[in-house]
C-alpha cells in the first residue's frame, strides 16, 4: 500500500537517463511532484505523479535522481503510466 509523503505536488528538480541511438542522454527538469513511498517486490520504492507540463520524454526514462527534503534519491524506472489527466506516474525501485 502507498502512503503519502507529499500529497501536495512539490517543486523538484529531477534529472534522468534514457537510451538513444547514440548512447544514454540525460537531461535534467524542474517538474511538479506528488510523491508516495510504496514497496516494489520487498523493496523500497517510491511513485511519482508529475504533473503537467511532462517534460519532453520523460516516459522513456530508465533512471531518475532527485533531491527529497535534503537527501539524494535515486531509481530505477518500473513502470510508466500516462494519465489521463495529462499527469505522468512513474513507479521507481529506489537504490
Amino acid at each position: 500500500m502507498a502512503a503519502a509523503i507529499a500529497p501536495r505536488p512539490q517543486t523538484l528538480e529531477i534529472a534522468y537517463l534514457r537510451d538513444t541511438f547514440l548512447g544514454v542522454l540525460t537531461r535534467s527538469e524542474e517538474c511538479q511532484v506528488q510523491l508516495e513511498a510504496l514497496n516494489i517486490g520487498g523493496k523500497p520504492g517510491v511513485q511519482l505523479q508529475i504533473t503537467p507540463p511532462v517534460p519532453d520524454r520523460l516516459e522513456r526514462a530508465h533512471t531518475l535522481v532527485f533531491t527529497w527534503r535534503g537527501h539524494q534519491c535515486r531509481g530505477i524506472v518500473q513502470s510508466t503510466r500516462q494519465c489521463q489527466d495529462g499527469s505522468l506516474q512513474l513507479r521507481l525501485e529506489l537504490q
